[in-house]
């Protein structure tokens, strides 16, 4: 069998046995009958097949087996023993702050980790804590917490009745217990990752010195976009990136890491080849950490990675093939995200979108001008809008009909507003008068990105709500793009034969 064959087999076998051990309680008996299905495949195609089927007996052992490893593996951390048994319990424990702290407006959400642990899978049972905003405690803060525990319950996510598993998207992150307004007292620092918490206190820094050169909510904005610190936005400027489609902008989607990207590798890029790969990787890397290498980051740092990697090793880059191992080795690590993850699973279908229907789309968008990669970014936006669009009505029933021309607005808009944002900042650090006069033209692109949200979000049906879009019609939808992205490409095909014959 060719490698790449090996290779699909493996991840579709994986992702299918994850994806029905998430549905199905399944325990580790139906791990061994999986292997010795997989064994008897593997053995009766070699025995009775000729060689073409011998190869997809091979192709079938090997899915078989590697749907074996996904149920294990989601076993391994599903299966741990849980500290707590009882729904509701008074507890003591000290715990250290194990993630970069949750601020919002009113409150901040802390997730801990017990440190005195006895638990098999510690990190498969964290404390989500609901505290006041003052006094503020800083990732890897020891603390001493007493108060009542709780278990995570599913709630109405609004009036329609859509409901929401609170309890799987919280396990995702190994959060299985949850703590309102406990008693904490602050014993120690310094108790997690010593190159996460530098890493932290860069991205406070540079927020704080942003605060300085910027004004409110220009700072907050752009700190959105260069390190995906959206807390201090406000509900209610949030609420208008939502209503006009542009949330992605200050979460960090994949096009700004894939600018983030770029630049790293552009400042290394007079160093030698192998320098260069090695210092950029080690920079997307920190800097996925520096952000706090949500799913969205892990995944479009992932590919980034892949792409240096092949360069390296001489080898064409299949962005389409990129972006399944990217999604292989993130379900491999948390095989919970698959199910249980809406970022991670919206990102991958944007960018699953771009790479198929983009290209199919641009020929058709030949009125809409080139400069400032404006097509480019119709194409992008048009396609990722509407590959994502029956995921986005199941899990929440908004539809954002002003979403294309704000993306189209904005999007130009947002290399150079990271840039110059990100120079302010370097700027402000060096001193306050030199970082404010870098601040200039940052802040007329962050003011006009926001005034172009602030002016769509202002239209009375910006956005509507369908109450209910049920999966079933989600997988219609989906059958249905599939049969015309098929035709799609067959009349690109015909048109290409033709201009070539001419």
């Amino acid at each position: 069998m060719h490698p790449s064959c090996i290779l699909n087999a493996i991840m579709i076998g994986l992702i299918a046995g994850v994806g029905l051990r998430s549905f199905f309680l399944w325990g580790n008996e139906v791990v061994l009958l999986f292997i010795i299905l997989s064994g008897a495949v593997a053995l009766i195609s070699y025995i009775y097949g000729e060689k073409g089927k011998r190869e997809i007996g091979a192709a079938l052992a090997i899915v078989i087996a590697s749907a074996a490893l996904g149920v294990w593996r989601y076993n391994t951390l599903e299966r741990c023993e849980t500290r707590f048994a009882e729904s509701e319990k008074e507890i003591s424990a000290r715990v250290y702050v194990a993630d970069e702290p949750d601020v919002r407006e009113s409150s901040t959400r802390l997730t801990l980790e017990i440190l005195d642990d006895v638990s098999v899978c510690p990190k498969q049972e964290r404390i989500l804590a609901y505290v006041d905003k003052y006094p503020e405690y800083t990732y890897g803060d020891e603390l001493l917490v007493s108060g009542e525990i709780t278990f995570p319950e599913r709630f109405e996510a609004d009036e329609s009745g859509r409901i929401f598993d609170y309890p799987a998207f919280l396990k995702k992150s190994g959060i299985a217990y949850q703590m309102f307004r406990p008693d904490i007292e602050k014993i120690d620092e310094g108790k997690g990752n010593v190159i996460i918490s530098a890493l932290f206190k860069i991205k406070h820094t540079l927020l704080a010195s942003m605060g300085r050169v910027l004004p409110e909510p220009e700072a907050s904005f752009a700190g959105g976009l260069i390190v995906g610190a959206k807390e201090s936005l406000g509900e209610k400027l949030l609420e208008k990136f939502r209503v006009t489609g542009v949330m992605h902008i200050v979460v960090l989607s994949g096009y700004n890491i894939t600018i983030v990207a770029e630049a790293i590798l552009a400042v290394f890029s007079s160093l030698s080849p192998a320098l260069a790969s090695l210092f950029g990787s080690l920079g997307i890397i920190l800097f996925a950490l520096l952000t706090g290498a949500g799913a969205t980051v892990v995944r479009a740092s992932l590919m980034a990675l892949l792409v240096i990697f092949a360069r390296r090793v001489g080898r064409g880059y299949d962005i389409t093939r990129a972006l399944f191992v990217a999604a292989f080795v993130m379900i491999l690590h948390n095989p919970f995200i698959l199910v249980f993850d809406p970022s991670f699973q919206l990102s991958f279908l944007a960018t699953l979108g771009l790479i198929i229907l983009a290209p199919l789309i641009e020929p058709y968008l030949s009125r809409i001008p080139t400069h400032f990669g404006l097509r480019e970014i119709a194409a992008a936006t048009i396609s990722t809008q509407i590959f994502v669009l029956p995921f986005i009505l199941y899990l929440m029933g908004d539809l954002s009909l002003v979403a294309v021309p704000v993306n189209l607005l904005v999007l130009i808009a947002v290399p150079g507003a990271m840039l110059f944002g990100f120079v302010a900042a370097l700027g402000g650090l060096i001193h306050p008068l030199l970082g404010t006069l870098l601040a200039v033209p940052a802040f007329g692109l962050l003011a006009y990105m926001l005034g172009v949200v602030d002016f769509f979000a202002s239209f009375p049906f910006a956005a509507i709500h369908i109450p209910a879009f049920p999966f079933w019609l989600v997988v219609v939808v989906y059958v249905l793009y599939t049969i015309a992205i098929m035709k799609l490409r067959t009349k690109r095909e015909t048109i290409d034969r033709t201009r070539d014959m001419v």
